[in-house]
């Protein structure tokens, strides 16, 4: 069983030689290697992460620019980074802009290294579901918007023979695909490797499950939900 936690972190306390690099700079950059070996899902360019893209530094600091300008609509978040939304809630945002409104459904979990939550389409594969009909909505990356009707708790059997649990997945029915957010699994301590068209996801040395490139996603391995029951809990409980 995998489950989110913790990422505990060991620093580097190896030293340099004096004099290490030399030249007019100081300092060398330091450069990851999932990074160079990763493919940008913003450019579609080698050699740097999503995160990392001149292009989308750019449409991020437009989008940032138009904070601010006239009034939002009653009950409509305002845009940016770093904005809250309706009732105090932080901004979710996801990066697969053409899933909304489409009319093929697909019921495999996909990697989005730009989601900031994991979001869920189908209320049945959740464990556990909180009813949460506040207004709260999920940003697209086209700067449409998806209602969230819920959070709660869903288990994923992996082709490994490993389930990943993830916690507080949002329930978006308008979206047509689910969505693990590679941002939180990072932040939990999980290792993300994208190579020759495979995604491979360990945490602490330990391999625990793998996806494919598929129509330019990549597509986590899941043999199936695991759902033994939910448990519903109406949000006036």
């Amino acid at each position: 069983m995998v489950e989110d936690g913790k990422a505990k972190i060991i620093p580097n306390n190896k030293k340099r030689p004096h004099n290490f690099y030399k030249g007019k700079m100081n300092k060398r950059p330091k450069f990851d290697k999932e990074s160079q070996q990763a493919n940008c899902w913003e450019c579609g360019k080698l050699g740097h992460l999503k995160r990392d893209c001149t292009i989308w530094k750019r449409k991020m600091a437009k989008n940032d620019g138009k904070q601010g300008q006239g009034e939002s609509s009653q009950g409509q978040p305002k845009k940016g980074n770093c904005t809250q939304i309706a009732h105090n809630s932080v901004l979710n945002f996801v990066e697969m802009v053409f899933e909304i409104f489409c009319v093929q459904t697909d019921d495999s979990w996909w990697i989005d290294s730009g989601a900031s939550r994991h979001v869920c389409k189908d209320r049945c594969l959740f464990k556990t579901f909180k009813e949460d009909d506040n207004g709260e909505v999920l940003y697209m990356g086209n700067d449409s918007m998806a209602k969230v009707l819920g959070v709660g708790q869903v288990e994923l059997l992996l082709s490994s023979g490993k389930s990943l649990v993830l916690r507080d997945v949002l329930y978006a029915p308008e979206l047509r695909r689910n969505l693990v957010s590679g941002v939180i699994l990072n932040r939990l301590g999980f290792k993300l490797v994208f190579e020759s068209d495979k995604f491979i996801l360990s945490k602490g040395g330990v391999f625990v499950g793998l996806g494919y490139l598929c129509n330019n996603m990549f597509k986590l391995s899941v043999i199936n939900y695991v759902k033994d029951s939910v448990y519903v809990v109406n949000h006036d409980s």
